[in-house]
This record gives C-alpha cells, structure tokens and sequence, in this order.
C-alpha cells in the first residue's frame, strides 16, 4: 500500500469518528444547535462522504452511474464551505449586533440547491459547449478544477468584501483590541486556507517533490480533522458539555435521593 493510500484510508476512518462525535454533540446538546455548528457539521459529513468514496476508489471500479454522485457530493461540500464564508462576513459586517437572524433551513436551501445548480451546469453546458473532445475521465477532472477555481473566486470576493466592511466599521466605530483580535484572526484562517486551496492544484500541475506532495495529501484527507478538533475543543463547546455533565450529575444525585427517600 502507497503512503497516499494509507494517509487516505486513515483520514477516512478519523473523518468518520469525528462525524460520530459531532452528531453526538448536536444531539445532546440543545444549545449547541447554532448556525455555525450546523454549518461545520454539514461540511464535516459531505467532506466525510467525499473522502469516503475517493478511498473506495482505491480498492473497487466505481460504475459509471456514480461518478455525478460523486461529483454532487464534492460540489456541497464546496457550498457549505462557501455557506461558511458568508456566515463569517455576516459576523463580521454585523460586529456590533447581538445576533444574526438567518435560519438553518435557509443554509441548507443554498448549499444543496447551489449544488445542484452547479451540477446541472457542469453535466449538461459544460460537456456540450466547452469539453466535446475529451472522455468522460479527463472531463470529470477538468470540471473539478473549473468547480475548484469558481468557488475560489467567489470565496475570495466574499473576503475582498469582508475586509472593506471591517475597514469602514474602523473608520467609523472604535473596536476594542478583542474585537480586533477576533476579526484579524478569521481574516488570517481565511487567507490561509484560500491559500491552501490555490495552492493545491498549482502543485499539481506542476512536478514537485515527494515530500510536499504526501504533505498536500496529507492535509487533504486529514483537513475534517483539524475542523473537527477546533469546533469541538473551542471554548463554547467545553462549556456546553461541562453545562451537560453537571446536569446529569444533578440529576442522577436527585435520582438517588428520591429513591432513598423511598427506601425510608
């Protein structure tokens, strides 16, 4: 086995625990339920999903007939990506408000419906006008990197935007140095990680070494990881599961009692 394949097989099995912990958290824990964890859950299942199959196709000959599956399923993992930037510009537009009213289902109707708008161009525009010539292999890769560089583009004017309206509140408003702390780091997360993503297929075209490609692999299969790791170990969560913890001990002592007073 290829060290890309084992880094694929290990971040697919880690991918799949860190989906059971998330559900588990969103399940038990009621006021954790926010616009922001129901949109890194989502992105941490589709992502999952993606990694999942990208691994099976290592070991068996997928069939013809799931290959647009396949490619609806990277697609919503992209918009919820994408559903997560605009959630981002929000708070960051909206700094000073209390909180944003926007619903889960709204973010659920534009990740899949974008998808899927997305996957109806890709299968029936962009094959008739622009890739006649290619076979249906090389067409599905040269769609993915068009789909890539589309929601990059998109992503980085979101950003473009996010930093002129951080700019203006400066100029008209008096951030206090937690604010500005919190807004310079997502801005720094979001640089970097559209980074990463322009990064990705550039190193690919080109020939590199083996160890920055194992590293690119490496950071592929593994990325849901880290997301998973600092959703779950940010300060909100702990506090949401000492919250829970404290309750069910109280509750198992009030058991406890009730039935030793019954005892008596």
């Amino acid at each position: 086995m290829l060290l890309s394949e084992i880094f694929m097989f290990s971040g697919t099995v880690q991918s799949i625990v860190c989906v059971v912990l998330l559900v588990t958290t969103w399940c038990l824990l009621p006021q954790w339920r926010t616009l922001q964890n129901f949109i890194s859950v989502n992105q941490v299942i589709t992502g999952t999903l993606f990694i999942f199959i990208l691994t099976s196709l290592q070991f068996t000959d997928m069939p013809y007939e799931m290959m647009p599956l396949t490619h609806y399923i990277l697609i919503t993992s992209v918009c919820w990506s994408v559903s997560s930037s605009l959630l981002a510009y929000l708070r960051l537009v909206l700094v000073y408000v209390g909180k944003i009213s926007c619903e889960k289902r709204k973010a659920v109707i534009f990740a899949y419906g974008n998808a899927g708008i997305i996957l109806g161009i890709s299968l029936v525009i962009v094959p008739n006008l622009l890739f006649e010539n290619y076979s249906f292999f090389d067409h599905f890769l040269k769609i993915l990197l068009a789909i890539h560089i589309y929601m990059l583009v998109l992503n980085f004017i979101i950003f473009i935007r996010i930093v002129f309206s951080v700019l203006s509140c400066c100029k008209t408003k008096k951030m206090s140095k937690r604010k500005i702390k919190h807004v310079a780091s997502l801005i720094g997360v979001a640089f970097i990680c559209d980074s990463l993503l322009i990064l990705i297929p550039v190193l690919l075209f080109f020939s590199i070494s083996n160890v920055i490609y194992y590293l690119v692999v490496f950071f592929i299969c593994h990325r849901l990881v880290f997301q998973t790791m600092f959703v779950l170990f940010r300060r909100s969560t702990r506090l949401h599961w000492k919250l829970y913890i404290n309750k069910r001990k109280r509750r198992k002592l009030n058991h406890d009692f009730l039935a030793l007073r019954d005892k008596l």
